[in-house]
């Protein structure tokens, strides 16, 4: 939203938009985002509410052939919005898209000497896209002691690149 003041243009967030999470949905986090059977009670309605405005406004796409399952965009969802929670009602202010792929994929990175090529399991970039490797999104969540949640990581860089960091 662009709000005019004087001949200066500035640039306002949108009103952060409160959706209700069906129970459903909210039974079904404490299976696939572990860590949300730990939040007390008072977090509990913030969370579900966080985890259904970003079901409702984030784009989610698949690739090669893996099918797309509300219960994958619940799990992703549900892990973006732990980081989220002790933000108010600050949300992801860039972040529109996440992109799953199968398994890990190729990422080129320009170096002094040319270019490489890696093997990754998530990115995540300014412009507010995120990308993860569905195998290892899944088997991050399972293991939440593991420290090896590649969802948790590439939207946790969501917020550190919101500042150009």
């Amino acid at each position: 939203m662009l709000t005019s003041i004087g001949f200066l243009l500035v640039r306002r967030k949108a009103p952060y938009q409160k959706f209700d999470l069906p129970l459903i949905d909210q039974q079904s986090l404490e299976d696939i985002v572990p860590l949300s059977r730990y939040l007390p009670l008072p977090l509990q309605t913030k969370y579900h509410q966080k985890v259904a405005a970003f079901l409702n406004q984030i784009y989610f796409k698949t690739y090669h052939g893996l099918t797309l399952t509300h219960e994958m965009k619940l799990m992703i969802a549900g892990h973006a919005c732990l980081l989220t929670l002790n933000k108010g009602d600050r949300h992801f202010r860039k972040l529109h898209s996440v992109h799953i792929m199968p398994e890990a994929f190729v990422q080129e990175q320009g170096q002094a000497h040319g270019v490489s090529h890696h093997n990754v399991h998530g990115v995540s970039f300014e412009n507010g896209k995120v990308v993860l490797a569905w195998n290892a999104t899944e088997n991050g969540a399972k293991n939440h002691f593991d420290g090896k949640n590649v969802a948790l990581h590439e939207f946790s860089h969501q917020f550190d690149q919101e500042d150009g960091n």
